[in-house]
């Protein structure tokens, strides 16, 4: 199982704090410089890459729960916490279940660091998968689960493997070696054709709730997995405020440059001083600053690029099911003043809060005229419609229904059932009125000539 952004405890291998997810609040207060530190990820000098740079922040477990301070009063948050309960019921045992006592673990939650490049996870669920196939294993002897970005990282990984981003801005080669370990595949609140709400955070910077901490967007700009959640140029979602003429490339680092965003805007000094405190000079610290934003960009426009190829057929073997949700209002287009660069969330259509519908299906009747007829490079075996929120999704009673029903109908033996009231006691007739009703019902024409009847 994958879970989304922020869905992973992250700790300080150097202090052993936790930087995300711990039992004291999310995350240390961002307004401290060395705990934003610890939250952004390392810019490198000028020239060289940042997305190779590491630093000392590993993922440490999914979260099923979460503890939020409001008025310095801990509050208990429900995260992957349901999932995890609806899997337990279908007799799956996870290695980080608290109640595991003498059960054999056969379900999987990846963590993972998801601040960095979607492609370092790929690399690292690849790790994890082949640690975690058994060694004389089929194809397709495993199943799997994501949730939100995780979803990004697992299409990936099923449809390319490993392979990196070509250097020449190209596209990997198709080759579904991920897929060949995977039999059913289930995505949940996939955003597959990004969320305005990343835009927003990497502009505006980002808050949880009232009464929770603010991430500038210069914090939020070091994140190079956030950029792999922007919406696409085609869909038309950005325009300029008063002409309602689509915005040309939200892509284009000199865009950013000339409205002030993010990485290139005039309050990342502040923090690019608390991230860079050996460099004494603000303008080397501003060119590093958009060295980062140029190359998060550019892997973000080729990632989504590789992701949005049509697949004619999904690979025999492997069965895809979706999981849409909708109902509620979500960001759905923003307009950018040209003179001063503020970005307004501004068009709401039908999704889960975060992720529109539109994006979950890569509808690309987005922006256009409508038509009838769903227009998807997506290829997938059944969708199925909820009414929840983004991260309630996982903790529907009917998700859990559909997901028992797509992972193990027709497959569990009476060794993987619990006991129910009645075994394993004898057969019971389902006809009532004794063995005379019940042989006819077997044979409807037994000792009757009258066979029209």
């Amino acid at each position: 199982m994958i879970p989304g952004t922020m869905g992973s405890r992250l700790v300080d291998l150097a202090s052993g704090a936790s930087v995300w997810g711990g039992p004291d609040g999310l995350s240390p207060d961002p307004r401290v410089a060395r705990n934003l530190a610890l939250l952004a990820l390392p810019i490198a000098p000028e020239g060289e890459p940042s997305r190779h740079l590491r630093d000392a922040i590993v993922p440490d477990s999914v979260l099923r729960a979460a503890t939020a301070r409001v008025l310095g009063v801990p509050v208990e948050i429900e995260v992957y916490g349901g999932i995890a309960n609806m899997l337990r019921l279908g007799g799956w045992v996870a290695d980080d279940d608290p109640d595991i006592g003498e059960e054999k673990i056969n379900s999987y939650p990846f963590a993972y660091d998801w601040r960095r490049d979607l492609l370092d996870s790929v690399n690292a669920f690849d790790r994890f998968v082949l640690t975690h196939e058994a060694p004389d294993a089929a194809p397709h002897s495993m199943d799997l689960l994501a949730h939100s970005m995780g979803t990004l990282i697992a299409r990936y990984y099923l449809m390319y493997g490993t392979q990196d981003l070509p250097e020449d801005g190209s596209l990997p080669e198709l080759t579904w070696a991920g897929a060949e370990h995977f039999s059913k595949v289930v995505f949940i609140a996939p955003p597959n054709a990004g969320s305005m709400a990343a835009l927003d955070n990497l502009v505006n910077g980002k808050t949880l709730g009232p009464l929770q901490p603010f991430y500038p967007a210069a914090l939020v700009g070091t994140h190079f997995s956030t950029y792999a959640l922007m919406p696409r140029n085609r869909h038309n979602r950005v325009t300029w405020t008063g002409s309602g003429e689509r915005v040309p490339d939200i892509y284009d680092p000199a865009l950013w440059e000339e409205m002030g965003w993010g990485l290139a805007g005039p309050d990342a000094d502040e923090v690019l001083a608390d991230l860079m405190p050996d460099e004494p000079d603000p303008a080397v610290r501003r060119a590093r600053g958009r060295a980062f934003l140029a190359e998060a960009l550019m892997r973000a426009k080729q990632f989504h690029a590789a992701l949005d190829r049509p697949v004619e057929a999904l690979p025999p073997g492997l069965d895809i099911h979706m999981v849409v949700g909708g109902g509620y209002t979500t960001p759905a287009g923003a307009s950018v003043d040209r003179v001063t660069g503020e970005l307004v969330v501004d068009r709401f259509e039908e999704g889960d809060g975060i992720v529109l519908r539109a994006s979950s299906l890569l509808d690309e009747r987005q922006g256009k005229p409508y038509t009838y007829g769903l227009d998807t490079p997506l290829k997938f075996s059944s969708v199925l419609f909820l009414p929840e929120e983004h991260v309630a999704l996982t903790q529907s009673a009917v998700l859990g229904d559909n997901l028992l029903f797509w992972l193990i109908e027709g497959q569990r033996t009476r060794e993987s059932l619990r006991p129910g009231p009645l075994a394993p006691g004898p057969r019971i007739p389902l006809l009532s009125g004794g063995g005379g009703a019940a042989a006819a019902a077997t044979e409807p024409n037994a000792g009757d000539d009258d066979t029209d009847r």
